[in-house]
């Protein structure tokens, strides 16, 4: 045997352990994730609550429904009285803002900073 067929046998030989050890791995992992999934499975089953209904019931009639208690007497809301004579609205006039977009201002020139 030369040397070079006997470096292959020996890459070989590690290719097939290198392959073999992740597939083990890949189904340790496949294993795990699906006996987890049936323990949960199983203790939801059995240990978890069920979960709670929300909801309105609506009831025709109530036994035993106490009496009705008299509301004590209140004052009525006064209605806002109208004045016989009629209003006079004023108007209030804004002064007016001078508008910056008509008038253009020239670029200011500055002298260049002497070093």
């Amino acid at each position: 045997m030369s040397a070079t067929e006997t470096q292959d046998k020996q890459w070989r030989g590690h290719l097939q352990r290198s392959f073999m050890a992740h597939l083990s791995l890949l189904v340790a992992l496949l294993v795990y994730v699906v006996v987890t999934d049936a323990l949960s499975g199983l203790w939801a089953m059995f240990y978890q609550k069920p979960p709670a209904v929300i909801g309105v019931t609506f009831i025709d009639k109530v036994p035993n429904m106490p009496k009705k208690v008299q509301a004590l007497p209140t004052k009525p809301i006064a209605q806002p009285q109208k004045s016989s004579q009629a209003e006079v609205v004023k108007k209030i006039k804004m002064p007016e803002m001078p508008q910056q977009s008509s008038q253009k201002l020239a670029p200011k020139k500055t002298k260049p900073a002497q070093v």
